[in-house]
């Protein structure tokens, strides 16, 4: 692994972590190849996950480029807390189960 919180290769991302993944790499305007390069994502599931992050209202076009917004930054701290809180906890359960 090249960091920790990302995951070993043989791992499938959930839908969660695809959307977040998103969402933090738009936090500046990207074009939607840049998008699809960086969450490595085909172009069909990449127009899936945009038009729905931004039928919701996480994720804007400006021009050719699309951003986070506001909402959508909240989404992904909350999801970083989540996920946080569950490593704890998963840490926890291990160590108690030793």
């Amino acid at each position: 692994m090249n960091s920790e919180n990302e995951k070993p290769l043989n791992l499938k991302r959930t839908r969660l972590e695809i959307i977040s993944g998103i969402l933090e790499f738009c936090g500046e305007p990207k074009l939607p190849t840049n998008i699809m390069y960086k969450t490595n994502l085909s172009h069909k599931a990449l127009k899936t996950y945009i038009a729905t992050l931004c039928s919701l209202g996480l994720l804007v076009q400006n021009s050719r480029k699309y951003v986070t917004t506001e909402k959508g930054r909240q989404f992904v701290q909350s999801f970083a807390n989540l996920e946080n809180m569950l490593g704890n906890i998963d840490s926890n359960l291990k160590h108690n189960n030793h």
